[in-house]
């Protein structure tokens, strides 16, 4: 899922689709993914669905650290 997510961004499917790559994150890091943790805050903070949205990115980049040191 962490790959399909990527592949969306980077438009090797097609045209870059921000809503799947969020998609495709979102259900990775259900399994406990740190990179789709990281990635998806990523996504909100840069604005990548529209308006910058750091209040919303920033839980994920920090369960992404939990993670990571666990």
């Amino acid at each position: 899922l962490w790959d399909l997510g990527h592949l969306f961004l980077s438009g090797k499917l097609g045209q870059v689709d921000y809503e799947g790559a969020e998609k495709a994150f979102v259900r990775a890091t259900q399994t406990g993914d740190v990179w789709s943790n990281y990635y998806l805050g990523k996504l909100y903070i840069e604005g990548g669905l529209g308006d910058k949205d750091p209040k919303l990115g920033i839980p994920w980049i920090k369960k992404a650290v939990e993670l990571w040191e666990a």
